[in-house]
C-alpha cells in the first residue's frame, strides 16, 4: 500500500469500529484526502473508489493483520501523521467513544510510537475541535456525588449541597448533574460486566453494550466535568459500597487510563476535585486511630489513577461526638468557595 491507501484504510477501521459512520466523519476524511493529495490529479470518481476501497479491506482483514504488514513499511513521521488524523477523525463528533479509543491504543502500540508526542497530539486536537472555545457555552460543569444510605439526615450530603450552593453563587452560571449512589447505587461488577469492559467495541454483543451502559455514562459525566464533589461518609474505615461500585465502573481500562511504557497514566486531567467526607471517629493526623483511615488514602490513590491528581479533602470528624466536625469542615467549604487560601485541606 501506499501511504495515502494506508492512512485512509486506517480510517476506515476506525470508522467501522463503532458501527456507525456519521456524515461529520465522511466529511472529515475526504477533508484528509484532499490535504495529501494534488486534487488536479485526482478525480472526484478516484477520491470515491480509494474509500470504498478502503473500507471494503477493512471489512476482511483482521487490524491486527493489517497493522503488522504496514507498520515496518512507513517512516515514524508518517506513523505519527497517521495517528494524529485518526484522533482528529474520532473527535468529529465531538466525543471519544470508548470503542474508538480502544482502536486507537492498539495503532498507538503497533505504530510504537512515543507516548509524550502522543500526548502532546492529543492535547492540541481536543482544543481545535472544541466547539465550545469560542462559543458563549462557558458554564462551568460541576458534578456531585452523595453515597450515603441515610436519605434524610446525611451529614455529607448536607455538607456537599453547601458545597453546590456555594459553586453557585461563586460561579453565577452553573450546569448541575447530581448522582445519589447511596439511594441508587451502582451494581456490583460481575463476570459479564468484566467481559464487556474487555471485548473491543465492534465486537460488542447487544446484550454487553446494554451491560456496560450505566458504566459508560459514568464516564462521560467525569469527562464533562470541571469540578467534581464527592461525597463519603466512612463505612467500616473504607467507603460505602455505592461508591466503591462507582469506582469500579469509571476505572476503564483504555478510556479513562491507559498503559505505557512509563506506566498506567490517566485520562481524566484538568479537573478539581472535592472529596466531603463524614466520619463517627476523628481520623486525623494528630489522632491515635488515624492510620484506620482507609477511606482518604485510598480515593487520593484511585483518583490520582484516572487523572484526577488536584483533589483537597474536607473532613467532618468526629460527627458522633458533636457538632465542631461538622462546623468546621462547613467553615472550610465556606473558604474555598469564597475563593480564600484552604488551610486545612489533607
Amino acid at each position: 500500500m501506499t501511504p495515502l491507501e494506508v492512512l485512509v484504510t486506517s480510517m476506515a477501521y476506525l470508522m467501522g469500529g463503532d458501527g456507525d459512520i456519521s456524515a461529520e466523519e465522511r466529511a472529515k476524511l475526504l477533508g484528509v484526502i484532499q490535504k495529501h493529495v494534488n486534487m488536479k490529479e485526482m478525480y472526484p470518481a478516484h477520491l470515491k473508489t480509494l474509500v470504498t476501497s478502503a473500507f471494503a479491506y477493512a471489512e476482511v482483514i483482521n487490524l491486527d493483520i493489517f497493522l503488522a504488514e504496514v507498520t515496518p513499511e512507513m517512516s515514524p513521521g508518517q506513523r505519527l501523521s497517521i495517528y494524529a488524523n485518526l484522533y482528529d477523525v474520532s473527535l468529529a463528533d465531538g466525543v471519544l467513544l470508548s470503542g474508538e479509543n480502544n482502536m486507537l491504543e492498539r495503532f498507538q502500540g503497533m505504530f510504537e510510537l512515543d507516548s509524550n508526542q502522543v500526548t502532546a497530539i492529543k492535547e492540541v486536537l481536543r482544543l481545535k475541535n472544541d466547539t465550545t472555545m469560542f462559543t458563549k457555552q462557558t458554564m462551568t460543569q460541576l458534578l456531585t456525588l452523595t453515597s450515603s444510605l441515610n436519605s434524610e439526615a446525611s451529614i455529607s450530603t448536607a455538607l456537599v449541597e453547601r458545597f453546590a450552593d456555594g459553586l453557585r453563587q461563586k460561579h453565577g452560571d452553573l450546569t448541575h448533574t447530581q448522582r445519589d449512589l447511596g439511594v441508587n447505587p451502582p451494581p456490583h461488577l460481575d463476570q459479564a460486566t468484566i467481559g464487556a469492559f474487555y471485548t473491543l467495541s465492534d465486537a460488542l454483543t447487544p446484550e454487553q453494550t446494554d451491560i456496560i451502559g450505566l458504566s459508560d455514562d459514568l464516564v462521560e459525566e467525569l469527562e464533562a466535568a470541571d469540578i467534581i464533589v464527592i461525597g463519603a461518609p466512612m463505612h467500616n474505615f473504607g467507603l460505602a459500597s455505592g461508591l466503591k461500585a462507582w469506582v469500579d465502573h469509571v476505572l476503564r481500562v483504555g478510556w479513562t487510563f491507559r498503559y505505557t511504557e512509563n506506566g498506567p497514566e490517566g485520562q481524566l486531567k484538568g479537573k478539581q476535585v472535592y472529596v466531603v467526607t463524614a466520619r463517627g471517629g476523628d481520623y486525623a493526623k494528630s489522632s491515635p486511630i488515624h492510620a484506620l483511615d482507609h477511606q482518604a488514602p485510598y480515593l487520593k490513590t484511585v483518583l490520582a489513577f484516572i487523572g484526577l491528581d488536584d483533589v483537597t479533602f474536607i473532613h467532618a470528624q468526629g460527627v458522633a461526638k458533636g457538632e465542631e466536625g461538622i462546623r468546621a469542615a462547613e467553615a472550610q467549604i465556606d473558604a474555598i468557595t469564597r475563593g480564600e487560601p484552604d488551610e486545612q485541606a489533607a
